[in-house]
């Protein structure tokens, strides 16, 4: 799901075609974003045989937990600007909520990361 995810992501922010009903021809960015990252994942698993395959899965979502809330003040940017959303911009509601979820969720990470260099000291 992740190399799947991340192709849509990149190709989205950059105004590429992005879509699993086109052809590799119609969406070649698309195609070899996904195929490299399931390659570089399987080449991780393959070059590191015996790393616990749970710990890789276990952290990878740490990793995306972490970068999550850039991911969601980048979206409060884009989803503000009338220029890109017309008039589907975020309500006054909408924003209190988004940006108060980055924000409890930026804060959770930065503990999580604390916690982790403070514990392997």
């Amino acid at each position: 799901m992740l190399p799947l995810s991340t192709a849509y992501i990149v190709c989205e922010a950059f105004g590429i075609e992005a879509s699993l009903d086109r052809r590799f021809r119609e969406a070649p960015v698309f195609y070899t974003l996904f195929g490299g990252a399931v390659l570089l994942g399987a080449g991780l698993v393959l070059l590191v045989p015996k790393a616990s395959l749970f710990k890789l899965i276990f952290y990878a979502q740490v990793v995306q937990g972490i970068l999550l809330p850039l991911e969601l003040v980048l979206m409060l940017i884009v989803i503000n600007r009338p220029r890109v959303m017309g008039i589907h911009v975020n309500s006054r509601t909408a924003n209190v909520i988004g940006w108060g979820t980055a924000v409890i969720i930026g804060g959770l990470a930065l503990i999580y990361v604390w916690q982790s260099i403070a514990g392997a000291g």
